[in-house]
C-alpha cells in the first residue's frame, strides 16, 4: 500500500477543488514533463497552503 501526504496532496486537492468540470489544471512541474504533448494557457497562480508561496498553474486546452 502506498500514501501520499503533505505538500503533493495538498496540490492536487486544490487543484481538484478549483477546476471546473471537464476542466484539467496541473502544476508547473507537471506542466514541464508534458509540454511537448499538449498546449495549455497559464492560470493565476493558486495558493496551496497559507505562508507558501504561489503556486503557477495551467489549463490544459489540448493534447498535440
Amino acid at each position: 500500500d502506498y500514501s501520499v501526504i503533505g505538500e503533493p496532496l495538498r496540490t492536487v486537492s486544490k487543484l481538484c477543488a478549483i477546476a471546473a468540470p471537464n476542466q484539467i489544471l496541473v502544476s508547473d512541474e507537471t506542466y514541464q514533463k508534458i509540454k511537448k504533448v499538449v498546449r495549455a494557457s497559464s492560470m493565476n497562480p493558486i495558493v496551496t497552503q497559507e505562508g507558501q508561496k504561489p503556486l503557477k498553474t495551467y489549463e490544459i486546452d489540448k493534447l498535440l
